[in-house]
């Protein structure tokens, strides 16, 4: 018998987005990192670019029926409910949770649940859900970004 895992992560967006992008020079070994909160997408040639770029900038028309500004839908189970309203200790490095290392093309799905008036882009076995235009904007806004920069960086595969 042969064990196998698979690992499905869903990212909910909603709001202005802190956005960070970092690029190494370009040549052998050379990438973008895209930061948005606590997720980390690195690009590492111009497959992953076509992949991550075009699954967020082609979902403008959907992104349109989205409302303007929305709250988190993000639920807390009430057996943890107290400690995560506590103050976190500081920390001694901060960073992204979720680490991304994107090499060439993947399968991409996009859509809009009516019900829920979210878009939900889906890259590989990842899922955003995005609630609002702020949130979708600040993504989309760094996705344009790292094109322009993947120009100049990356290799072509």
């Amino acid at each position: 018998m042969s064990a196998t895992q698979a690992i499905t992560v869903q990212i909910e967006i909603t709001g202005t987005q802190n956005v960070t992008i970092v690029s190494s020079d370009a040549g052998a070994g050379s990438h973008i990192s895209i930061t948005t909160g606590a997720t980390m997408v690195t690009l590492h040639d111009l497959g992953a670019v076509d992949t991550y770029c075009g699954a967020w900038l082609h979902t403008v028309d959907m992104a349109g029926l989205l409302p303007a500004t929305s709250a988190s839908r993000v639920q807390v189970p009430a057996s943890i409910a107290h400690e995560v309203s506590q103050p976190r200790r500081k920390m001694a490095v901060a960073g992204p949770s979720l680490l991304i290392r994107a090499h060439g093309h993947d399968n991409v799905g996009q859509a809009f649940d009516r019900n829920r008036r979210t878009m939900l882009v889906r890259i590989g076995t990842v899922t955003w859900t995005v609630t609002d235009r702020l949130a979708y904007d600040s993504v989309t806004t760094a996705y344009r970004k790292a094109e322009r920069m993947a120009q100049l960086v990356l290799p072509r595969i």
